[in-house]
């Protein structure tokens, strides 16, 4: 199983899921600072996600993107409102 799809459950368990689309950039930043030792051969999925969680201690929040309106989308709001 790929790295980064093992840390998903991890993250789930752990109630921050909000860290998902953080994890490859996480992951390519440990990989290239990593020197693997006898105990720890490789980047795993616990220390990606102890990573992250240090990084952003606080759950983060998205905001809502809010969309421009289509010219068609404007035409049909001026007609609702009789314009």
């Amino acid at each position: 199983m790929l790295l980064h799809h093992q840390c998903r459950p991890i993250l789930a368990e752990r109630e921050r899921k909000d860290l998902l689309c953080h994890v490859r950039p996480e992951i390519g930043a440990l990989q290239a600072s990593f020197e693997p030792t006898e105990q720890v051969p490789e980047v795993t999925a616990t220390m990606v996600v102890d990573s992250l969680i240090q990084k952003f201690p606080e759950k983060l929040v998205f905001p809502r993107k809010i969309r421009e309106l289509t010219p068609g989308e404007k035409k049909y709001v001026q007609a609702l409102n009789g314009q």
